[in-house]
């Protein structure tokens, strides 16, 4: 991840940071010892704070000067936190494993699970919309967006590829882009709902990572192959 001052920031599987400026290489290491500590999201927010989601720590927070922990003991549904966002409105939401989701409005935690109408899935991607809904990729329960206050659930039975989603972007037009186990998934508004194509491994495809790179463009990743530029199909 690039901050807003052009430093690189890394995260090891050993739950160590890095930091490159440029010239130099800081590494500040793991609260914990443990070997399989992975970083598994890290995103700055709008004051400038770095906030890392870990495998085993929870999250941590970065000021430019000391770390600030937040675990279960502050508030946390579990340790283990796989993604980040920051919405338009400043709230913090992480993705835990298989414990839900958790905004942090700046002051306190609070947690979505079953109760709030939410699965309790792992969520491994979390994005907002244009319209500022959330949309999330979960492991097991596939895509699921939020407006604020109700949960919608895209799965297999409404044509998504595979329940397993290990990605999400959002184009330039407002088309939403899932990357799970069976390939790419394109979201397409329509009146009041979202109609969804796939592009799996008949085409070639097995996209597990998206980053857009242009209004036409995507670039996908995954396991067993090298990453594949294509460019998006015309819908």
């Amino acid at each position: 991840m690039q901050d807003a001052t052009g430093n690189i920031w890394i995260g090891e599987t050993v739950g160590n940071i890095i930091s490159f400026n440029g010239q130099v290489f800081t590494t500040y290491p793991s609260e914990t010892e443990n070997s399989e500590n992975t970083v598994f999201d890290l995103k700055q927010d709008r004051l400038g704070n770095i906030w890392f989601a870990k495998r085993y720590d929870g999250i941590s927070k970065f000021n430019g000067q000391y770390f600030t922990r937040y675990t279960e003991k502050e508030g946390l549904p579990c340790k283990k936190i796989y993604s980040i966002l920051e919405d338009k409105k400043g709230n913090l939401w992480f993705g835990t494993d298989g414990a839900g989701i958790c905004k942090y409005d700046g002051t306190r935690l609070i947690n979505y699970t079953e109760k709030e109408g939410f699965f309790d899935k792992s969520v491994t991607s979390i994005i907002e919309d244009k319209k500022g809904n959330l949309w999330l990729g979960t492991l097991g329960a596939g895509v699921c967006r939020f407006d604020g206050k109700n949960f919608t659930y895209y799965t297999e039975t409404a044509g998504l590829s595979n329940n397993n989603v290990w990605s999400l972007i959002e184009d330039s037009a407002g088309h939403i882009w899932a990357g799970t186990d069976k390939g790419l998934n394109c979201f397409i508004p329509s009146k009041n709902n979202y109609v969804i194509y796939n592009y799996g491994l008949q085409d070639g495809l097995k996209a597990l990572d998206l980053t857009c790179t242009a209004p036409a463009s995507i670039i996908l990743t995954g396991f067993g192959g090298e990453p594949e530029k294509i460019l998006l199909p015309k819908i």
